[in-house]
């Protein structure tokens, strides 16, 4: 990692009860999740073009 960063760590029956409990937050995880993977998607594309 270049950049400070911050982790959060959770057990998948965890996540999997909370899940179960707020299915408001599986919405906003699952949307957050898809916009930070296609936001790194896009910038490897944009570095494999640059680099040709």
């Amino acid at each position: 990692m270049t950049e400070p960063s911050r982790v959060f760590r959770i057990t998948a029956d965890e996540l999997k009860a909370i899940l179960r409990r707020r299915p408001d937050f599986r919405v906003i995880l699952e949307g957050s999740l898809t916009r930070d993977t296609a936001r790194k998607l896009v910038a490897a594309n944009r570095r494999l073009i640059a680099e040709g």
